[in-house]
């Protein structure tokens, strides 16, 4: 399973990920088969989108990285902890 992890007593720990998509934090249900059914059945991606989740921008690459988009940057650079903002 991506992202997953055993910890020291064998349970589940998750990777912390930043999702970059403009289908934002909803792109698990999209790689659901059942997200259009009646009933939506839960698979092995909401569980890794529920824990693993730590940062979500709704900016495509071009403009997150090209220059265009400082503030989706920032919260890359955040996540990372590579901020270049200073305290005044």
């Amino acid at each position: 399973m991506w992202g997953a992890d055993l910890d020291r007593t064998g349970r589940l720990k998750f990777l912390s990920a930043f999702l970059i998509d403009p289908a934002g934090a909803e792109l698990y249900r999209l790689v659901n088969p059942t997200d259009k059914a009646s009933i939506y059945c839960p698979g092995p991606v909401d569980q890794i989108f529920a824990q693993g989740l730590g940062g979500v921008s709704k900016r495509n690459l071009a403009e997150t990285f090209g220059g265009r988009d400082l503030v989706s940057f920032d919260q890359v650079n955040d996540f990372f902890g590579l901020s270049q903002r200073r305290a005044w």
